[in-house]
């Protein structure tokens, strides 16, 4: 193809071709739209209009998984006190790893404050295989004070490729035994983790969940989780966390339900110890304003 002169309209058609194909940097064909714009030479060239939409479309559509990363992470899921993570699928053999959480919301609106603790041991059973053991303590304000809210088992199994170094996939299965007449579930989870630079990764997670008992929900409860990772120097990662809840398969949507994101940052003491610090904000009048985090981890 020959070299490029900036309002060589023949030339930039060929290029939105190419870039349909992804043959090309569509970046170029977006820069030349803004150029025209700019210049209000859009206009005297009806073409512009085209040429836009098919390098925006292009664009759009080669760079889909980021962007569907970006709408999770900017609106989300949660409730108080929450000490859940985004969890990653990869599996390795022989990890044994033992976590304390703290999460904490300072009260509103006249309510009491309000705290978790939760602690936590995850062993790996062979590549494919590991589980979790989670027992965790709840304090909702009030004259009850910290309390036992639930204990919960789960069971990973990564199946991607062994060779993959893109993008891993588990599936995790779990149940949990609640405190009083808080309803007992059971629900399958899909984690992803997905490698877009050399320090930039991310995750998604899809959370099923089927409550059991005369209190339970109908239908299945389902929630959405996603995070972007960025490495920095000194083993520091700094992070953007969004958490969904979807209702339920029988009352689906995001309508009035708990919205969570905020920023953590991770680093490692050594000798095994690592710790994570963060802040969760609720986007929505259904979620408290402020949630505090803090987590410190030991592998064994």
């Amino acid at each position: 193809m020959r070299a490029a002169r900036p309002d060589d309209r023949e030339w930039y058609f060929l290029r939105c071709c190419c870039a349909i194909r992804g043959e090309t940097d569509v970046t170029v064909l977006l820069q030349w739209c803004f150029r025209k714009f700019r210049s209000r030479a859009c206009k005297d060239a009806p073409e512009f209009w085209l040429i836009m939409m098919i390098s925006f479309c292009s664009f759009a559509f080669r760079q889909l998984p980021l962007l569907v990363l970006f709408f999770a992470i900017t609106g989300g899921v949660a409730y108080a006190q929450n000490t859940g993570g985004v969890s990653g699928p990869v599996v390795r053999d022989g990890s044994r790893v033992l976590d304390y959480r703290f999460a904490f919301v300072p009260g509103e609106d006249g309510r009491d404050d309000r705290l978790a603790h939760r602690v936590q041991g995850t062993f790996a059973v062979d590549e494919k295989r590991q589980w979790r053991l989670i027992a965790q303590a709840r304090d909702r304000g009030g004259p009850d004070g910290l309390e036992y809210d639930y204990l919960k088992t789960e069971v990973w199994w990564e199946f991607s490729d062994e060779t993959e170094t893109r993008w891993h996939s588990a599936l995790r299965f779990g149940g949990a035994i609640r405190n009083g007449s808080a309803p007992d579930a059971v629900g399958v989870d899909w984690l992803n983790q997905f490698t877009l630079s050399e320090r930039l990764s991310a995750r998604t997670n899809l959370h099923t969940l089927k409550q059991l008992g005369d209190r339970a929900a109908d239908g299945i409860l389902l929630q959405a989780r996603a995070s972007l990772t960025y490495r920095l120097e000194n083993n520091l990662d700094v992070s953007l966390l969004g958490f969904h809840a979807l209702g339920s398969t029988q009352d689906f949507g995001l309508e009035d339900r708990p919205q969570q994101a905020g920023p953590t940052i991770s680093g490692r003491f050594g000798g095994g110890w690592g710790w994570t610090v963060g802040s969760l904000f609720g986007l929505n009048d259904d979620t408290p304003d402020h949630d505090f985090r803090l987590w410190i981890s030991r592998a064994l």
